[in-house]
């Protein structure tokens, strides 16, 4: 017998493979749109990664900055104290090297009314009054020890206000313990004529 194929057959196995070409174009499609988001995701985290990085970095050379500046600061304030602490230093020790110059009259070891004598004992009398003036003029000397003196007398008046202060509170102790010993005793008072009243209630009863 002929087998006859009819239009529908035909047709059916017509469409059937490109039905499965379709399909297979889609899920290749959406398997590039899934590939093309994974790579979008990874680009933008390594951008955000790469940003948090620059940022990290901007701060910790910040940081790094203020440190620096805050130690050359500290260097410079140690160096400014030392400098003013030689210069305090420095007029007592000029002081005492013009009081221990020598003078041409040490050599002299004969005492007379000789003219070099005189002499020696006016330049001798010339240079203490110089160094005399010197000691009266010199103003770091008068400086520290007026500090010394302000400080004294500033640890002197907390003193006087810390001993007037406490004081003042032992007072006002001993003012409220004695407000406290009166009540308690009228208290008491209290007590023992409710005593006594009860007592009597009884003795009635």
């Amino acid at each position: 017998p002929v087998q006859i194929v009819t239009n529908e057959k035909f047709e059916s196995s017509a469409v059937q493979p490109t039905f499965l070409n379709f399909n297979n174009w889609q899920q290749q499609q959406q398997q590039q749109q899934h590939q093309q988001q994974q790579q979008n995701q990874h680009s933008t985290v390594g951008a955000l990664n790469n940003e948090f990085n620059v940022d990290i970095a901007r701060e910790m050379q910040i940081v790094d900055e203020i440190v620096n500046k805050r130690v050359k600061e500290l260097f410079d304030s140690n160096n400014d104290d030392c400098e003013s602490m030689s210069s305090y230093s420095a007029p007592s020790q000029i002081e005492s090297s013009t009081d221990e110059e020598w003078t041409p009259c040490s050599s002299y070891s004969s005492a007379g009314s000789s003219p070099a004598h005189n002499t020696c004992e006016e330049s001798s009398l010339k240079t203490t009054a110089t160094n005399a003036s010197k000691k009266r003029t010199r103003p770091y000397g008068r400086g520290i020890e007026d500090r010394k003196l302000r400080k004294k007398e500033q640890n002197k008046n907390a003193a006087t206000r810390y001993r007037q202060k406490k004081k003042l509170e032992m007072e006002n102790v001993l003012s409220e313990e004695q407000q406290l010993t009166q009540r308690n005793d009228e208290l008491k008072r209290i007590l023992s004529d409710r005593k006594r009243e009860e007592k009597y209630l009884k003795t009635l009863i």
